[in-house]
């Protein structure tokens, strides 16, 4: 599947490919298409330069910290994607 966000971070053309159709859990790949936002020799990288949520200002340390910390996982799930 293609698709374009139009984000804060995350801008420009995406590709969402499913492999491995033979296994029970397949693989889902998440790539960005080369265009006048993806990153280039002399660009950085957006997770270099803007690496915190940009819906809760959390660090991916704190982010994967509050997803496996022990608890109730609905609320976990609540938390990782419907903060704001």
């Amino acid at each position: 599947m293609r698709f374009t966000l139009y984000g804060e971070k995350l801008k420009g053309g995406w590709m969402l490919t499913r492999t491995n159709r033979n296994v029970p859990r397949p693989v889902w790949t998440l790539s960005k298409l080369a265009d006048s936002f993806a990153e280039s020799a002399t660009d950085k990288s957006i997770l270099k330069e803007q690496p915190n949520s940009i819906s809760t200002g959390r660090t991916m340390e704190e982010i994967v910290r509050d997803w496996t910390k022990p608890g109730d996982k609905d609320l976990r799930q609540t938390k990782l994607f419907d903060e704001i």
